[in-house]
C-alpha cells in the first residue's frame, strides 16, 4: 500500500466521547455540557461529527454521560441515523464505556476520539500508517503547550512502537520528551470485543497497559496537524483566537506554514549557562509559538541528552517544538528523508533558522 493511496472509510466506525462534565470549562459555559460548547456557531461536538461523516464514515457512536438527555436531543434534531447516541446509566470510564457498543460496530477499525478537541487532522495519512504498520492500536502523538497536565508517550522514533504511557501528575524534576497522547486513535474492533460490561475501566491506566503488557502491537503517530484541547477556558479561548488569525471557517490554513529550525544544543548550552531568560526572551520576541502557522523544527545528534533538557524546560515555560530532527552526520544531508516522512515541502515553505550559531 503506497504512501499516497486512498484509505476506504467504509472500513471505519467512530466513537466519540462526550460524558465528562467540564469542571474547568464552566466558567464560560455553566449551563452546557462540554461537547456542545459553541465554538465558531457550531457545537465542538457538531465539528467533529461533521469532519468525520465528510470522510465517508457510515456510522458514528456519541457516547454521552453528563446531561445526555440534552446532547441526545441536540444530535438527533441535526443527524440522521448515522450518528447515535449511546447513553450511559452509570460511569463506565473512558474505555469501559465501549462495552455498550461492542456489539454494535461491524467495521474493521475505530476512530475513538474525546470530545472536547477542535481539530483538522488528515485521517487519510493517520489511518493509512495504522493500516501499513498492522497496527492494534495507534495513538497520535503530538507536542502541545501543557506537557504537565497530560499524558506523555515514550516510543520508538524510528519505528513508532510504543514502549511506555506515562500518566500525569508527574513529578516536577522529572526530564521529558514532549509527546502528548493527543486523545485520538484508531482500535481494530476486535480489541473492544471483550470489554466488561458495567466495568468501569479507563483507557490510558487500564486498557493501554494491559495491552502493553501482553506485547500487542501499540504504535504512535507523531502529528503536525493542528489538535487543541478546549477544556479550560485558556485552551479555549486560544483556539479562538487562533480560528480569527489563522484559519478559514473550516480549519484550514489561511497561508502555508513556515518552517523555523532551532539548534537544539544552542538551547542547551544557553541553559548550562544560566541564560534561561534569552531563550524565552527570544521565542517571545519573534511570537513563534503562539502562531500555529509556525512549524518550530529543533534539530540535534542523535541520542543526545540535551534534547530531553531542552524540551523539559521548553514545556514548562509553554513553549514546544513541533518536531525535533536527530541526525547522525550532516544535518543537510538527512533532511530531505526527515522531510518526507513527515509530508513537509523544504522548497516551497518559507523556513529560516533561529537561534544558531
Amino acid at each position: 500500500m503506497g504512501e499516497h493511496c486512498q484509505i476506504n472509510f467504509k472500513n471505519y466506525s467512530a466513537a466519540i466521547l462526550a460524558g465528562g462534565k467540564g469542571t474547568r470549562i464552566k466558567a464560560l459555559f455553566p449551563e452546557l455540557p462540554k461537547p456542545l460548547i459553541e465554538f465558531n456557531g457550531k457545537p465542538v461536538l457538531f465539528w467533529q461529527i461533521d469532519s468525520l461523516l465528510d470522510l465517508g464514515i457510515e456510522k458514528i457512536f456519541i457516547l454521552a454521560g453528563y446531561k445526555a438527555e440534552i446532547i441526545k436531543q441536540r444530535v438527533n434534531q441535526c443527524y440522521d441515523d448515522k450518528v447515535v447516541v449511546i447513553i450511559e446509566e452509570t460511569p463506565l470510564d473512558t474505555f469501559g464505556c465501549l462495552s455498550l457498543v461492542k456489539n454494535k460496530v461491524d467495521r474493521k477499525y475505530l476512530i475513538f476520539l474525546s470530545g472536547d478537541l477542535i481539530f483538522n487532522i488528515n485521517f487519510n495519512k493517520f489511518c493509512l500508517y495504522h493500516e501499513q504498520k498492522n497496527s492494534e492500536c495507534t495513538l497520535t502523538v503530538h507536542s502541545n503547550f501543557h506537557p504537565l497536565d497530560a499524558d506523555l508517550i515514550d516510543y520508538n522514533e524510528q519505528t513508532g512502537k510504543i514502549n511506555e504511557l506515562i500518566v500525569r501528575p508527574h513529578p516536577n524534576e522529572m526530564l521529558f520528551l514532549n509527546n502528548v497522547n493527543a486523545a485520538v486513535s484508531i482500535l481494530n474492533t476486535e480489541l473492544i470485543s471483550d470489554v466488561q460490561d458495567k466495568f468501569p475501566q479507563n483507557f490510558e491506566k487500564d486498557f493501554l497497559p494491559s495491552l502493553l503488557q501482553k506485547e500487542r502491537a501499540i504504535f504512535a503517530y507523531k502529528s503536525i496537524d493542528y489538535i487543541r484541547d478546549i477544556g479550560t477556558p485558556e485552551r479555549y479561548n486560544q483556539a479562538v483566537n487562533d480560528l480569527k488569525n489563522y484559519f478559514s471557517d473550516k480549519l484550514d490554513f489561511l497561508e502555508s506554514r513556515k518552517l523555523v529550525f532551532f539548534d537544539i544544543l544552542n538551547f542547551y548550552r544557553n541553559l548550562m549557562e544560566n541564560n534561561q531568560e534569552k531563550i524565552l526572551h527570544f521565542m517571545n520576541i519573534l511570537d513563534l509559538c503562539s502562531k500555529p502557522n509556525n512549524l518550530l523544527i529543533g534539530y540535534c545528534i542523535k541520542d543526545s541528552n540535551a534534547r530531553r533538557i531542552v524540551e523539559t524546560f521548553l514545556g514548562k515555560n509553554k513553549a514546544k517544538f513541533d518536531l525535533v530532527y536527530e541526525y547522525s552526520t550532516t544535518f543537510e544531508n538527512e533532511l530531505s528523508g526527515f522531510a518526507k516522512k513527515f509530508d513537509i515541502s523544504i522548497q516551497e515553505s518559507n523556513y529560516k533558522f533561529a537561534f544558531k550559531d
